[in-house]
C-alpha cells in the first residue's frame, strides 16, 4: 500500500513540477517580448519542449511568430505563424485564429505578395465581424486599404480606408483614426493630389495626441514636398522625422533625406545619411538606397563605385525575386490548411445539422404518438360515460 502511496505522490508532483516548468518559460518568453526577441524565441522554445497541450503549444508558437516578424525574418515568422494557426484552427477559437490571420497578413505585406496578403486580412475580417470585434475588424480594414493602395487600387484603398476610420471614430480610439488620416494622405500622394494630400497628414497630426505616429507622418510631409519640387519645405520635415529617432521610418527618412541633398548636388551630406541604412535587409527600399548611392558616387565622379552598386542593385533585385517565391509556397500552404479546415468545420456542421434535424424527428415522434395516446385516453373516456350512462337508464 505505501508503494502504490509514493508511485501516486510521485506521477503528482511530477506533474506539478512539470506544469510549473512550462509556466516559468512562458513567463520568460513573454516578458522578453517587448524588449529582447531573441531571449524571446529562446525561452518560446524551452517551453515548446515542455508541453503537449496544444492550446500552450500555440501560445508560445506565437510569441516566438511575433518575435521572429520584429526581426523582419519573415521566413521563419510565417513558418512558425502557420503552426500556430493550424494549432487554434484545431482548438476551434476564432478569436485567436483571426488574431493570427493579421499577423500572417502583414508577413506577406511585407514580403510585397500584396493580393496574398488582402487575401488573408479578408479572411480574418469575415470572423472578426462575426464574433464582433470591431476595433481588430477595423485594423482588417486599415491592413486592406494599406495593401490596396501598396498595389495602386486607390479606390479600393480609399472605401476600406473609411470603413475603418468609421469604426475607429465610433469608438474614440484617436491614435488609430490618427492612422487611418496618414493613410489616406499617402493615397492622396500617389494620386498627385498633393494639397489633399498635406491636408490629411495635418489632420492626422492633431488627431495624434499621444505623438506616437509623429515621425512617420513628418516623412510623408517631407516626401509629398519633395514631389511638389518643395527640397526647403520637405527638409525641413524630414529633419524633424530624423530627430525622433524612430526605428522604423528610419530607412524611409534617410533615403529621403539622402534625395533632398542630391537635387542640392550635396554628395557628402547624402553619403551621411544612406551610411545608415545601406546594410538593411533585403527590400524595395534598399534597392532605392542602393540607386541613390549610385547616384551620389555618380555626383563625385566614382563611377567605379557607381557600376559596383548598381550591380548590386540588380543583385537585390533577384533576391527579392526569391522572396515572392518562397511566399508564393507559404500562401499555398496558407490555402491548403484553409480548405482543410473549411472541410472539417463544414463537416462538423453537418453532423450537428443531422443530429438536430434527427432530436427534431424524434421529437415530432413523441408529439405524434402523445396525440394518439391522447386520442385514444377521450375516446375510452367517452366510451366509459356512455356506458354509465346506460346503467343508469336501467335503472
Amino acid at each position: 500500500m505505501k508503494v502504490i502511496v509514493w508511485c501516486f505522490s510521485f506521477v503528482i508532483l511530477s506533474g506539478w513540477g512539470y506544469s510549473q516548468t512550462y509556466e516559468q518559460y512562458f513567463a520568460l518568453t513573454e516578458k522578453h517580448y517587448s524588449t529582447f526577441p531573441d531571449s524571446c524565441i529562446y525561452y518560446g522554445e524551452k517551453a515548446l519542449k515542455l508541453t503537449t497541450d496544444k492550446r500552450e503549444q500555440a501560445n508560445a508558437q506565437y510569441y516566438i511568430a511575433a518575435s521572429y516578424k520584429k526581426q523582419n525574418n519573415l521566413a521563419q515568422a510565417a513558418t512558425y505563424y502557420l503552426k500556430t494557426l493550424a494549432l487554434f484552427r484545431e482548438l476551434k477559437d476564432d478569436k485567436k485564429i483571426s488574431n493570427v490571420m493579421l499577423d500572417l497578413g502583414i508577413i506577406f505585406r511585407k514580403g510585397y505578395a500584396f493580393q496574398k496578403a488582402i487575401n488573408i486580412y479578408q479572411d480574418a475580417a469575415k470572423i472578426k465581424k462575426r464574433i464582433g470585434d470591431n476595433q481588430l475588424l477595423a485594423g482588417a480594414y486599415r491592413n486592406i486599404a494599406m495593401s490596396y493602395r501598396l498595389l495602386g487600387k486607390y479606390d479600393s484603398a480609399m472605401r476600406y480606408n473609411n470603413m475603418a476610420l468609421k469604426l475607429y471614430m465610433s469608438s474614440g480610439n484617436d491614435s488609430r483614426v490618427s492612422r487611418v488620416l496618414n493613410e489616406i494622405g499617402r493615397i492622396y500622394t500617389d494620386r498627385g493630389n498633393y494639397d489633399l494630400a498635406i491636408d490629411h497628414y495635418f489632420q492626422s497630426l492633431e488627431a495624434d495626441r499621444n505623438n506616437s505616429r509623429k515621425a512617420k507622418t513628418y516623412n510623408n510631409v517631407g516626401y509629398t514636398y519633395l514631389q511638389m519640387e518643395k527640397p526647403k519645405q520637405a527638409k525641413d520635415y524630414l529633419l524633424k522625422s530624423f530627430e525622433l529617432k524612430d526605428g522604423k521610418e528610419l530607412h524611409y527618412v534617410a533615403n529621403n533625406l539622402a534625395r533632398v541633398y542630391l537635387k542640392e548636388q550635396n554628395a557628402d551630406s547624402a553619403l551621411y545619411y544612406l551610411a545608415m541604412v545601406k546594410d538593411y535587409p533585403v527590400s524595395e527600399e534598399m534597392i532605392y538606397t542602393t540607386q541613390l548611392l549610385a547616384d551620389a558616387y555618380e555626383i563625385m565622379g566614382d563611377h567605379d563605385s557607381r557600376n559596383q552598386l548598381l550591380d548590386r542593385s540588380i543583385e537585390l533585385n533577384v533576391e527579392l525575386m526569391q522572396i515572392n517565391e518562397s511566399n508564393e509556397r507559404r500562401y499555398a500552404f496558407y490555402q491548403l490548411e484553409s480548405a482543410l479546415y473549411k472541410y472539417q468545420r463544414d463537416k462538423r456542421d453537418e453532423r450537428i445539422y443531422w443530429f438536430n434535424f434527427s432530436l427534431a424527428g424524434l421529437g415530432l415522434l413523441v408529439v405524434i404518438l402523445a396525440f394518439i395516446q391522447l386520442r385514444k385516453y377521450l375516446a375510452t373516456k367517452k366510451a366509459k360515460a356512455s356506458i354509465i350512462s346506460d346503467l343508469e337508464n336501467l335503472k
